[in-house]
């Protein structure tokens, strides 16, 4: 038994070959919907290549000071007391949970963060949050009859309201009785932008990546 995060969880699988076999198959037994997908295999040039080619594709603007970073490198250089700091005043604690006992806010949990994700996939997904979205986690936006638009993380539902959770973390109810149109959306509702320099991503990787990160 495996005891799965929500979000992306790195598993090891190792095959032993008594036999010619050409193909393996692999099952997942889970309560709620789930996916097994194989790792990419990023690397700094490909991450490097990413963050350029973010901005040039009229995406989100990454500051050429990422670039060029060896982020496995930094994260053993950054400091666990500030980036626990900068979890909490960035906002990141309103929607990750960072401990298993802790009610996270319907986003992705960072639970055991060492052990299901390197430093290269949290600089992306920090720096690029739209670049890969699971579908459990993707955004939605929605019209209400006034007119009005509001988009972010569907976090509860019943049969006569939906929550929404904002960018910016804040929560908003809305009855479905006030909604003309509703759909999903290609921008992950973590906003972007929210890292402004290479010492504050350090230190926030620093932070998730260490043996027992407290909550802020």
């Amino acid at each position: 038994m495996l005891d799965l995060q929500p979000g992306g969880n790195n598993v090891l699988v190792r095959f032993h070959v008594v036999a010619a076999a050409r193909v393996a198959r692999l099952e997942l037994q889970a309560p709620k919907r789930s996916a097994i997908a194989l790792p990419e295999k990023l690397d700094s040039n490909l991450l490097a290549e990413r963050l350029r080619a973010a901005g040039q594709s009229g995406g989100q603007n990454v500051p050429r000071e990422f670039f060029d970073v060896d982020w496995s490198r930094e994260a053993k250089l950054g400091s666990v007391d500030q980036g626990r700091r900068l979890f909490g005043t960035l906002g990141c604690v309103k929607c990750h949970a960072i401990v298993a006992d802790q009610k996270g806010g319907g986003a992705p949990s960072l639970t055991d963060a060492r052990r299901r994700f390197n430093a290269l996939h949290l600089v992306e997904s920090v720096l690029l949050p739209s670049k890969q979205i699971a579908d459990a986690f993707r955004g939605t936006s929605i019209i209400t009859a006034a007119g009005k638009i509001e988009s972010g993380l569907v976090v509860s539902e019943d049969a006569t309201q939906v929550e929404l959770l904002l960018p910016d973390a804040t929560r908003r109810l809305i009855r479905k009785t006030d909604i003309e149109e509703r759909q999903p959306t290609a921008i992950s509702p973590m906003p972007a932008g929210l890292v402004k320099s290479v010492v504050e991503l350090r230190d926030l990787l620093a932070y998730l990546l260490s043996e027992n990160p407290a909550p802020p």
